[in-house]
C-alpha cells in the first residue's frame, strides 16, 4: 500500500509540475516574437472631416476608419480605429498621410501612430508602429499594410525598434 501512495504522489506532483511547465509557457508564448500576415475588411469612414485647398493640395483632417483585422498571429487580430489626416497632391497623383491607430481584442490592445503614401502609381501603403497594452505590455508591432490588396506583414518583438543612428562626426 505504502508503494502505491507514493508512486500516486509522484505522479501528481510530476503532473503538476508538467502543467506548471506548461502555464509558464503558456505565458513567454504571450511575450514572443512573431512574423505575422493578415488581411482586413475594406476601411469604413466614421464621422465627417473637414477639408481645404491649401498649397497645391486638399487638406482632409479628422478622417475616421474602423476595420477587422484577421492575423495569422491572433494577438494582432481585432477591431482596428484609426484617425487620420491626409493631404492630396492632385498634380502629382499623391496623397500622404498620419494617423493615430488602435487595434483592439479581448486579451488586449496595440496603439500607435501610422503614415501612408499612396497615389495612382504608387498604389497605397501604410506603416504601423504600435505598443502593447494589458497582456501584451512590453511588446512593439511594427506593420506594413497594402491598402490596394487588404493584407498586412508585421513584427511582433519585446521592447522598442532600435534606436536612429547618430549622424557621422566631420
Amino acid at each position: 500500500m505504502r508503494v502505491i501512495k507514493t508512486t500516486t504522489i509522484s505522479i501528481l506532483a510530476l503532473g503538476l509540475l508538467a502543467g506548471s511547465a506548461v502555464g509558464v509557457a503558456a505565458q513567454e508564448d504571450s511575450q514572443a516574437p512573431a512574423s505575422v500576415t493578415g488581411t482586413f475588411t475594406t476601411p469604413e469612414g466614421v464621422g465627417v472631416p473637414t477639408g481645404a485647398w491649401e498649397n497645391g493640395a486638399t487638406r482632409m483632417r479628422d478622417l475616421g476608419f474602423t476595420s477587422t483585422w484577421d492575423a495569422s498571429d491572433p494577438r494582432l487580430s481585432g477591431a482596428l480605429s484609426l484617425r487620420a489626416n491626409r493631404d492630396r497632391y492632385d498634380r502629382q497623383q499623391m496623397e500622404l498621410g498620419s494617423a493615430l491607430t488602435a487595434i483592439e481584442n479581448e486579451d488586449g490592445r496595440w496603439v500607435g501612430a501610422g503614415t501612408w503614401l499612396g497615389g495612382d502609381e504608387l498604389g497605397e501603403t501604410m506603416t504601423l508602429l504600435m505598443r502593447g497594452e494589458d497582456a501584451y505590455e512590453g511588446l512593439t508591432a511594427y506593420v506594413v499594410v497594402d491598402l490596394v490588396t487588404q493584407t498586412f506583414a508585421a513584427s511582433i518583438f519585446p521592447g522598442d525598434m532600435p534606436a536612429v543612428p547618430e549622424p557621422p562626426a566631420d
